[in-house]
């Protein structure tokens, strides 16, 4: 049943405005297989109502976005706006004029976009985030930081860093412009959500899940729990006294999070629930307490 009725049905006031949030993401059919499915969800706010708006199916993903994003950018003119209670139209014409539901025009607005970091990034058609123009908050370049061996010293693989905090910020002005233009990806594609979202900055939202739990979070812990040098890694018995009290405290912990902690020697398998539930409660007690000065200064 199509989203309005079913609220008229339920005697659910229908609202004056819809806005829908979209996602975009890919996911392999199988492990053994090359076949991906890249479906586009669209949410509509404040309701508990997802459907798929299309979904692409093939060897990775696609190579040409707005391929890709074609039947979306157009709302598919039959699919989606099923969904949300019209039969004909567009986007772009839903969000100048609105809808007609049984008298009452309700606005239309695309009020998002939430994907993960290698998703926005091919999306956007930009350079991802682990590029030197990668950063989608302002224009800093990174700097390649090499990795340092505990036996030779010497320099094996690194990562790009990014220790410039006052750069610029971008705007959606300055996106569309393309004022930093090594932010955008060589082919030069412009992407058709440029026509759909109203600002590229402050409408594509940070993947808070890939940069702040598994990203940021995550390398600190590994550098606490597992780095070659001894004075920089917690002790052993210190890791034995964290996962003791992980242990212990399993029992205590509400069915409000989805997953229970675990031994600190499983940190390559903790999920980001676990560490969004480590990261907000469980660290300042655990492990703050036995970081050096300087290191908890840094954490």
């Amino acid at each position: 049943m199509r989203f309005l009725v079913a609220l008229q049905s339920k005697d659910i006031p229908i609202p004056s405005e819809i806005q829908l949030l979209f996602n975009a993401d890919g996911l392999p059919l199988s492990k053994s297989g090359s076949n991906e499915f890249w479906p586009i969800l669209v949410r509509i706010q404040g309701y508990d109502y997802v459907f798929a708006a299309g979904i692409y199916q093939g060897r990775g993903k696609p190579a040409d976005v707005n391929v890709y994003l074609k039947l979306f950018a157009a709302a598919q003119l039959a699919h989606i706006l099923y969904h949300v209670g019209v039969e004909l139209g567009d986007i772009h014409h839903l969000k100048r004029s609105g809808l007609q539901f049984e008298g009452q025009t309700i606005n239309v607005s695309v009020c998002g976009m939430s994907s993960d970091a290698p998703a926005t990034a091919y999306i956007l058609n930009i350079k991802g985030h682990n590029a030197f123009h990668g950063c989608r908050i302002c224009t800093t370049r990174g700097s390649w930081t090499p990795t340092i061996s505990k036996r030779t010293n010497a320099r094996s693989g690194g990562r790009v860093t990014f220790p410039d905090i006052n750069a610029p910020l971008r705007s959606d002005s300055s996106f569309r412009k393309r004022e930093n233009i090594q932010h955008h990806s060589n082919n030069h594609i412009r992407s058709v959500v440029e026509d759909i979202i109203d600002d590229l900055t402050a409408d594509v939202h940070l993947d808070y899940m890939h940069l702040v739990c598994i990203g940021c979070f995550k390398k600190i812990l590994n550098v606490f729990f597992c780095h070659p040098f001894d004075n920089i890694r917690l002790s052993p018995a210190s890791l034995l006294a964290i996962s003791a009290f992980r242990e212990h405290i399993r029992q205590y912990i509400p069915n409000d999070f989805a997953r229970k902690p675990r031994s600190a020697k499983d940190l390559p398998r903790w999920k980001a629930t676990e560490l969004r539930l480590d990261l907000l409660y469980l660290c300042p007690k655990e492990i703050r307490a036995k970081l050096m000065r300087t290191m908890q200064t840094n954490y």
